[in-house]
């Protein structure tokens, strides 16, 4: 009975290990659109909801799909203000 626990329990630290590594990989891949993103924030280009929504993109692992909708909400403040 021991054993068994005690094996469930290094499969829970290895899983643990393996989700820390994953999200660290993510976020790696998504520093630069999330850095831009705060940038963007913070001088008014674009509202907190589109902040939001682009930031849980890019750390799902759209990194691209990000990229683009951020473009697409500058672009389109952009043509409002012309």
């Amino acid at each position: 009975m021991t054993e068994n626990l005690k094996r469930r329990a290094e499969e829970m630290e290895k899983r643990q290990e393996m989700d820390a590594r994953e999200d660290a990989s993510r976020y790696l891949k998504a520093r630069l659109i999330l850095s831009d993103l705060r940038e963007k924030l913070r001088f008014g280009k674009i509202t907190w909801q589109q902040y939001s929504t682009l930031r849980g993109q890019a750390l799902a692992g759209d990194v691209d799909g990000a990229v683009k909708g951020l473009a697409r909400v500058l672009r389109k403040r952009w043509e409002e203000e012309a």
